[in-house]
C-alpha cells in the first residue's frame, strides 16, 4: 500500500501541475476537450486524499490473538512490543515479527512424579551414555539421570 500512496501523491503532483498551465473557463473555447483548471485540481485533491488513506492503511499492523509482536525496522529490533490486535504504526517500513506467546518452559524440580526427573532421594549424576559396538572415540555423557544416594563414611 505504501507504493500505491507514492504512486497516487506523484499522479497529484502532477495534475496539480496541469491546474497551473490549464486554460480556466473564460479562456477555453467552446470545443475545448479535457478538465480544465477546476476538474485538475479536484484530481489533484482526490489523489491527496487517496494517497493519504493509503499510506495510513499501510501503517496498519496486526497482531494475532495469543502472540506477541516485536518492531522490526530495517532490520533493527525495535523497543517493546504489540499485543493482540491491529495497530496503526505509521511507519510503513515496520515489520511486526510475530512470537507466541503460549510457549511454556518446564522445570523439573526434586522429588517430581514426572518422566525424566530424579525421585526423591536419589542425586543426579553424570553416567556414559549407551554406546554402539560400531561407533569410536570417547564416551559422550549425558548429564541428569539419577542414581542412588549412598553415605560415605570416612575409614
Amino acid at each position: 500500500m505504501f507504493y500505491i500512496a507514492i504512486i497516487l501523491w506523484i499522479a497529484m503532483l502532477i495534475a496539480a501541475g496541469a491546474a497551473l498551465i490549464a486554460p480556466g473557463r473564460n479562456d477555453r473555447s467552446r470545443n475545448a476537450s479535457g478538465p480544465g483548471k477546476a476538474g485538475w485540481a479536484g484530481i489533484s485533491v482526490l489523489c491527496l486524499v487517496l494517497g493519504f488513506g493509503a499510506f495510513a492503511w499501510s501503517g496498519v499492523k496486526s497482531v494475532p490473538a495469543k502472540s506477541v509482536g516485536v518492531p522490526v525496522s530495517l532490520g533493527h529490533v525495535g523497543k517493546g512490543f504489540y499485543t493482540s490486535g491491529a495497530h496503526e504504526t505509521w511507519n510503513p517500513f515496520l515489520h511486526l515479527a510475530i512470537i507466541d506467546e503460549t510457549i511454556q518452559t518446564v522445570t523439573f524440580e526434586n522429588g517430581s512424579q514426572l518422566p525424566g526427573t530424579c525421585p526423591s532421594g536419589s542425586a543426579a549424576s553424570s553416567r556414559p551414555a549407551p554406546r554402539s559396538p560400531s561407533s569410536t572415540g570417547s564416551s559422550p555423557v549425558q548429564p541428569g539421570r539419577c542414581s542412588a544416594t549412598t553415605p560415605t563414611t570416612p575409614t
